[in-house]
């Protein structure tokens, strides 16, 4: 008797699945074989849910949450492990039609003086969503997510992604787009840690934009910090910026602090360091401070806990070496990657603390130096780089190769090489550690990396 559709065993539909997956017919293909017949379906369901819907991103819309809730509570709920709330559609683009007016004020209304004598170099417009802003604002999307994330019984990974804005837009717009985001994100990240009782990996993601997790959302994290015992990863970008109206209120009166006040940092530093010790398991830390001082960093590494990272990048920050150091030895036993990027060091001569410290107190297996500057000069790699042996599958860069000297290479020369970093790996088979001291004899400075 020939086999027929529905008597095929699921691991051979799945493998008809797979063999379109990079073909644009794969979406169509699963929902035909799921029409075809109840025993098709069947079939379908677990294994399909197991390979393509462990990690799924949400816009933050209504309609998609409530298709989202819809899938929460069917049979492809338990097999999500991991979900990202996407926030980018706070904000809405358009295209500037050929005959619109440049000069209409409700579209240059988001741009800077700077920049609206350049518009015709522009096409694209921004604008609120209303309806996402209140879909937030009421309660309703707090509500939907929160009842979605009780039905996900494994769910391991949450993360958020911000708005995504640049610096060519008006302030006004900017600090108003900031503070729906605000509410948003509090939304999320409540509903993401009072919800979620195995939590191992929490990001907040911005990318390139202006509009990083505000750090006032670490009041929220730290009061649900008693679901983060599990969590092995936690990756922030946060907006350090207190140049907006706080109040602080005391058991006995209420303060305000204004204008770029530098009074809330020991706070921020100490729920920093509270939501960290509620994560004895963390391996793997992120921390972006943009729009931070140097105040910042510096209490902050005086309160850091005891963590025994494996993995650490620190970025868009501004410190001196001493307070680098500080942070570093908690973990300095188990840390096996660092990443510095974007790190303004303000004490001239720092630079050759900082290299000594990383090859003489660190074992590390990967290690990346990006856009480091000291006191008003960047540190160029260029030279080191050229030193470098390297090696390459594939796509071949044009390079100068010179023999061997014995058993040694004499010199290669790899062209193009970034000057602002130095990316030092051991599976690229790099010896760290004598890397690293090569860098403190070689770098140069530069013109200061922005």
């Amino acid at each position: 008797m020939a086999p027929n559709l529905p008597d095929l065993p699921a691991e051979l539909l799945l493998k008809i699945v797979d063999s379109y997956r990079s073909s644009h017919m794969h979406k169509h293909l699963i929902s035909n074989l799921r029409a075809a017949c109840r025993e098709t379906n069947a079939k379908l369901v677990y294994f399909l849910g197991s390979a393509y819907f462990q990690d799924v991103n949400v816009k933050l819309e209504k309609e998609q949450m409530l298709h989202f809730q819809v899938v929460c509570s069917g049979h492809l709920g338990p097999h999500i492990k991991g979900i990202c709330v996407d926030a980018t559609t706070l904000i809405t683009e358009t295209n500037r039609n050929s005959d619109t007016d440049s000069t209409n004020a409700s579209l240059c209304s988001w741009y800077s003086e700077d920049t609206r004598n350049d518009l015709y170099l522009c096409h694209d417009y921004f604008a609120f969503d209303e309806k996402v802003t209140d879909f937030v604002l009421t309660g309703s999307f707090a509500t939907i997510l929160g009842q979605s994330l009780t039905r996900l019984p494994n769910l391991e990974r949450f993360s958020i992604q911000s708005p995504s804005v640049y610096n060519t837009l008006n302030r006004t717009k900017v600090k108003d787009l900031k503070r729906r985001w605000l509410i948003a994100a509090e939304s999320a990240l409540t509903q993401g840690l009072a919800r979620v009782s195995k939590l191992q990996e929490l990001v907040t993601e911005c990318g390139e934009s202006l509009a990083p997790t505000p750090v006032s959302a670490l009041r929220i994290m730290t009061i649900h910090g008693y679901g983060m015992g599990a969590l092995r990863k936690l990756h922030l970008e946060l907006d350090i910026d207190v140049s907006k109206s706080e109040s602080l209120r005391c058991k006995s009166h209420a303060m305000t602090i204004t204008d770029n006040s530098l009074a809330l940092y020991p706070m921020y530093s100490r729920l920093l360091s509270q939501l960290l010790k509620n994560a004895p398991a963390l391996t793997d830390l992120a921390l972006a401070f943009h729009a931070a001082k140097a105040e910042f960093f510096k209490l902050l590494a005086k309160a850091v806990p005891d963590m025994r990272l494996e993995r650490l990048e620190l970025s868009h920050f501004v410190t001196r070496y001493k307070y680098l150091a500080m942070f570093l030895q908690p973990c300095r036993a188990t840390l096996r990657s660092l990443k510095l990027k974007d790190v303004d060091f303000t004490r001239e001569n720092d630079e050759g603390s900082v290299f000594r410290y990383l090859w003489q107190e660190l074992d590390l297996d990967e290690c990346v130096l990006q856009e480091l500057n000291v006191a008003e000069q960047g540190i160029n790699f260029d030279a080191v780089n050229q030193q470098r042996p390297f090696f390459y599958t594939g796509y071949i860069e044009r390079c100068l190769v010179s023999p061997l000297d014995g058993e040694a290479w004499s010199l290669v020369e790899r062209l193009g090489r970034n000057p602002k970093a130095l990316t030092l790996s051991s599976d690229d088979y790099d010896d760290v550690g004598e890397w690293l001291r090569i860098a403190s004899q070689e770098f140069a400075f530069g013109p200061l990396w922005e």
